[in-house]
């Protein structure tokens, strides 16, 4: 939970670099909102599940491309490799193995790496 907070604070910060840990524990926590935000709402009726995930969408949108755009600095590539999200088929998987590659443990041009503290839950 500490890191998905940490990445929500972080929204508007596409710089520096972050951990896979962090961004992995950021979106499993969103992926797990999101379903349960789905459920509730869709007990109450089909259309304010929709606006419910429409709603947690855009609060998420901007985050998760600032921690994708951090996860990709911490591996030496530029944020804008996350366009590759809209090449069909294989952008996405592309994507997430550069996603899980370790990040490079010296500095590189994206500042150093994050402090060891932030691996402690």
């Amino acid at each position: 939970m500490d890191w998905y907070l940490a990445a929500m604070r972080r929204s508007f910060d596409m710089a520096g670099r972050s951990h896979r840990r962090e961004f992995a524990w950021f979106i499993a926590c969103m992926l797990l909102f999101y379903l349960v935000i789905s459920a509730v709402f869709e007990i109450a009726g089909r259309d304010s599940a929709r606006v419910a995930s429409a709603l947690f969408t855009l609060v998420h949108l901007l985050a998760f491309v600032a921690a994708c755009s951090r996860r990709l600095h911490d591996t030496g590539r530029s944020g804008w490799w996350q366009l590759l999200l809209f090449v069909p088929g294989v952008g996405f998987l592309v994507l997430l193995l550069l996603m899980a590659v370790p990040g490079s443990s010296g500095g590189n041009r994206f500042g150093l790496p994050p402090p060891a503290e932030l691996l402690e839950p």
